[in-house]
Formats: C-alpha cells, structure tokens, sequence
C-alpha cells in the first residue's frame, strides 16, 4: 500500500470521512473517452472531408471509423480533440467511432451528401421553321462523377416529358446527349432541362427556346414555261410559288413569286405558229412571207 489520501467535505460532520487508499498492483481504470461534437457534420460522398472531432479522453486512440470503415487518417491534436479524413461512403448518416484504451465511444451525426449535377447546357438553334425537325444536344457534369440522365420538360409544367437516355438509362458525367423535335405552329417555343443523377439528385433547371416561322417558299416556273401556245397562257403557271401578272401579247413573260424569303423565277411562253392549218392568224404574228401557205400565197414554185 502507499500514502492514503483523506478527502472530506466540509460543510458536513467533520467526523464523515471518506478514505480512497490506492493499491500500485490494482492501478485505476482508464478514463471514459466521450465524443462531444463533429465540424464540419457533413461531406461528400467522396470522401476526403477533414473533420474536427471534440470530446474527451482521446489520449492513446487506436482507431477512429466512419461506419465502421476506417478513417483516411487520423492525427490526436490534443486529449480533447481529432482531427480525421474521411473515407468514402454512400450516401447517409453514419456513426463516427473512436477507440481508445478508455473504451469506445461513438457518436450519431456524420452524414454523407450527393452533391447535384451542374445545370445543364443546352445546344441548340435559335431559330427555324414549322415541320422541321432540330437537335438539341445536352451536357451536364457530376461533381462526383456519378452517372446522369436528362429531363426534357417541352411544355413548362415541371416536369420531364423525356428521358434521355431513355428510361432507365443513364450515360457518363460530361458525356453530350441528343433529342429531336418539331412543332406545327409558329412563334416561340420554350421548354427546361435539368440533369439528375443515379441517387436521384437533381440539378437547376435550365431553359430553352427556339423560334419558329414558316419555311420559306422559293418560286419555279410551271410547265407553261418554255411551252409554246398560240393564245396567251393560264395554267400551270408556277409550279412552287405565286404567278404575277402576264405581260405581252405573245411572246409572254411572268414571274413565279417565292415567300417567307424565298426567291423569285422568271418565266416565259412563245408564240406557237400555226402555219399550215390553212388560217392566216395575224394574231399569232402571220405574214404571207413567214405562212404562206396559211395566207394564200400558194403560186410558188417548189424545187
């Protein structure tokens, strides 16, 4: 046995004494190690989050795990204080478990984030017509390099008409996607992408449009073009486009309108001869010397 230590309180019997007599073969128990507090109480998935434990006792640590997996590293700063990295996990709370000659204590509150791909960018045309059919290709990056897919909300009620890849696909972080669309009517058409990875996180929106006229109409000569006639011609005219007014007593000459910036055809009929029918037709440009014949000038000698 050593020197027995006397400890007394005062306020009360003096006689009321308590003795503590310390035996060097039977020393006392290690102190009880406590965890008080985490800071940061959160991280990445990734792992690599350098945390700040608080407590008590942590002289001699052993072992410091999250979840049971070990730590990256771990330095004791002081009895009451570690400094740990963390390894990765999945997503969640976890328990953070420190082991020393005192004992185990553990404490509830760490938990893993997943992080939302970026917003993603959206490459289109700003412009174009009705009933033509553009690419919009996608892109969007996960800062945990997680798998994406892509939500297409065309008409703005929030939520995803198409999935791209389709369901239930999903392609690389930073891989470009693309989908094809047309519409019907003219002006403009807006609509929201967002991206969302394998555990469900979404990004921002991001939105979109394009606006849309009606094609334009380039203006070609119709069959008549080229055709001789004897009377002036009224049909097929244009074969694209709007025929103008017809200029000229024979020949004939019009143009073929285009629209909406399409461009313009120029066109034009002859005179057909009718020489040899037996009619003289002024009308049509005949002469005794071009249509004899037509016109009677039959005395002629043939050789």
């Amino acid at each position: 046995m050593i020197k027995a230590r006397t400890y007394r309180n005062s306020w009360e019997d003096p006689s009321d004494v308590t003795t503590l007599t310390i035996n060097p073969s039977n020393p006392l128990p290690p102190a009880v190690t406590v965890i008080t507090s985490l800071s940061p109480s959160s991280g990445t998935k990734l792992g690599g989050t350098t945390v700040v434990i608080l407590g008590a006792n942590f002289t001699g640590t052993s072992e410091v795990t999250f979840d049971g997996i070990d730590a990256a590293s771990f330095v004791v700063d002081s009895p009451t204080q570690i400094t740990a990295v963390t390894p990765p996990h999945q997503e969640g709370a976890v328990s953070v478990v420190v082991v020393t000659p005192g004992g185990i204590s553990a404490y509830d509150s760490y938990t893993y984030t997943n992080k939302p791909p970026s917003a993603p960018t959206i490459t289109a045309p700003a412009t174009g017509f009705i009933n033509v059919l553009y690419n919009f290709t996608l892109k969007s990056i996960d800062p945990e390099n997680d798998q994406v897919r892509y939500g297409v909300d065309w008409n703005l009620d929030g939520v995803a008409d198409e999935w791209i890849p389709a369901l239930p696909g999903y392609t690389s972080s930073g891989a470009r996607v693309s989908t094809i669309r047309s519409w019907t009517t003219t002006g403009t058409k807006s609509f929201q992408v967002l991206a969302q990875d394998i555990s469900g996180e979404n990004s921002p929106w991001t939105p979109g449009s394009i606006i849309l006229g009606l094609p334009p109409v380039i203006g070609i000569c119709g069959s008549a073009n080229g055709t001789p006639t004897a009377t002036k011609p009224t049909a097929n005219l244009c074969s694209q486009g709007t025929p103008s007014p017809i200029t000229g007593n024979g020949p004939w000459s019009w143009n073929c309108i285009g629209s909406n910036g399409g461009g313009d055809d120029s066109c034009a009929a002859p005179v057909a001869s009718s020489c040899g029918n037996g009619v003289c037709e002024a009308a049509n440009g005949e002469t005794p010397s071009s249509c004899r014949k037509d016109c009677g000038m039959v005395k002629y000698r043939e050789f």
